[in-house]
């Protein structure tokens, strides 16, 4: 499983060939993160009409001669997020800063994936931007009945699932501590992208490892409540993916969380860091098989009106459309 901007990549590509826009996708080694400027490549117009990045490295694409679009992601510049950085992301967020203000001066046209990452775009760039929401697959993330005790921990365990990298962005830190205090009767299930193989870290919190994107939709298919204690993301691809199997969610209300999860109608979102918060509405959904029922059929409706890949798809077809006329 990759970085969440792999797989919005991935989606993308696969859902703008379905509709007749042909794609290429170059990706370049993890290393030139930090100095894109050396990236060294020549394009003509014979080769591509529109050349489409995002924003760390926009700007060493930068033709005259074809339309140059530059997609903000997350915005790392957050004063609300600087004190969950070590000194290191510090200096590193600073250079990247730079190099998005490169490159959205570069760009012909500017995206951003929610609301939340436009008006961050605006705040700290000074720049306007399409929004224009990641989709995911409903057709390959889609609801069905559970296995019969597809994890292994027996039927009188409720079991919460946490997708993504275990970091301190998406609040890793806090899954500890939110299930000693869930107790035995709770069990976390974690994707992670350093260990492939299934790993017990506790009583409760399994490290399952890198799963295939065929594989993990049946584990949000099967797990009871979607854990996510972010504090920041710029959309929130798990969630979305969590939503369309029908599954409630228990996250942050802040960032672009509240653009995905109604409060209340679609699971409940916490403020950062409310371990107690956490606690409390887990326990309210594990004990209402109803409610979460509810939740989740709300969600299911909820990505197949707002956030499907064919949506996202036909989106930037009409921008890429209008971009080079």
């Amino acid at each position: 499983m990759g970085a969440g901007t792999d797989v919005w990549t991935k989606n993308l590509s696969e859902a703008l060939e379905a509709i007749g826009i042909e794609t290429v996708i170059r990706a370049y080694p993890h290393h030139f993160q930090y100095y894109p400027f050396l990236i060294k490549e020549k394009r003509t117009k014979d080769e591509c009409d529109i050349v489409h990045v995002n924003s760390w490295n926009g700007f060493v694409f930068h033709d005259r001669d074809i339309p140059l679009l530059v997609t903000g992601y997350h915005v790392v510049h957050d004063k609300s997020f600087e004190r969950y950085k070590s000194l290191p992301q510090k200096v590193f967020h600073g250079i990247i800063y730079h190099y998005e203000k490169r490159s959205f001066a570069a760009a012909d046209h500017v995206t951003s994936i929610s609301d939340f990452t436009r008006d961050m775009i605006r705040e700290k760039f000074g720049v306007e931007s399409r929004r224009i929401y990641c989709g995911i697959d409903e057709n390959k993330f889609y609801p069905s009945e559970k296995k019969e005790d597809f994890f292994g921990v027996g039927k009188d365990k409720t079991v919460l699932l946490f997708t993504g990298n275990l970091i301190k962005r998406k609040g890793a830190d806090l899954l500890p501590l939110i299930m000693n205090r869930l107790g035995d009767k709770f069990v976390l299930f974690c994707t992670s992208g350093l260990r492939k193989n299934r790993v017990r870290i506790s009583d409760n919190i399994h490290i399952i490892g890198n799963i295939k994107d065929g594989d993990l939709a049946d584990y949000y298919r099967n797990c009871d409540i979607f854990l996510f204690p972010t504090r920041l993301e710029g959309f929130g691809l798990g969630v979305c993916e969590a939503m369309a199997c029908a599954k409630p969610v228990v996250s942050t209300g802040y960032s672009s969380i509240p653009e995905l999860v109604i409060n209340g109608k679609g699971g409940y979102l916490c403020g950062i860091d409310d371990i107690d918060g956490y606690v409390d509405r887990i326990r309210c959904l594990a004990a209402d098989s109803g409610l979460r029922r509810r939740m989740g059929d709300f969600n299911r409706e909820r990505v197949e009106k707002y956030f499907t890949i064919k949506k996202m798809a036909g989106e930037y077809a009409e921008l890429y459309s209008e971009m080079i006329k």
